[in-house]
């Protein structure tokens, strides 16, 4: 996003004092962090060649950004899981889906958790609290503007079985989609 970027979540990653000015230390990226409460493990952009959220094109917008990801190894069983993610060009109107999680369990079925604008997420943009999401962060960026990204969280209806995969797609409306 350029300047619009999330330079300054958690910690400023420019080096530069407001992300412009003079050099300043930066410290290192907290990569266990409480959410509103909830534990998470995030990945530290210098540990892993500057990449650390997954992102992924809207159908007008970001267009070079892959449209999905490949399956995500889970191996594991949970009841709930909890998501850090956030959206640009959301519609405005509320529950049009602009991603969604698939879920692959071991035994060969799915299930699917769509994500819907002003229900799961809204825009990083001025981020407000959503029908089924809360405001997780929100700085600024380099232009000044407020910028965030939201919780939320699904309830697995089949929380006895091993969930084998994961895979997010995206480009189901114009908004982009991120991951942290």
């Amino acid at each position: 996003m350029g300047k619009d970027d999330l330079c300054f979540f958690l910690i400023n990653h420019t080096g530069l004092g407001n992300g412009v000015g003079a050099p300043v230390a930066v410290p290192p990226f907290p990569e266990k962090y409480r959410f509103l409460g909830v534990p998470f493990k995030l990945t530290a952009p210098k540990k892993n060649n500057g990449k650390a959220i997954i992102a992924l094109r809207g159908k007008t917008h970001s267009v070079k950004l892959p449209k999905e990801t490949k399956e995500i190894p889970v191996n594991a069983k949970a009841g709930k899981i909890w998501f850090l993610h956030s959206a640009t060009y959301v519609p405005r109107k509320a529950g049009v889906v602009i991603a969604k999680y698939v879920f692959h369990y071991d035994d060969g079925t799915q299930t699917v958790f769509p994500v819907r604008s002003g229900i799961e997420v809204g825009d990083w943009c001025g981020p407000t609290r959503q029908k089924a999401a809360q405001v997780a962060w929100s700085g600024r960026n380099r232009p000044g503007l407020n910028v965030g990204v939201y919780l939320t969280s699904w309830e697995n209806p089949h929380p006895g079985k091993i969930i084998k995969s994961v895979n997010v797609a995206g480009g189901l409306s114009d908004a982009a989609f991120a991951v942290l």
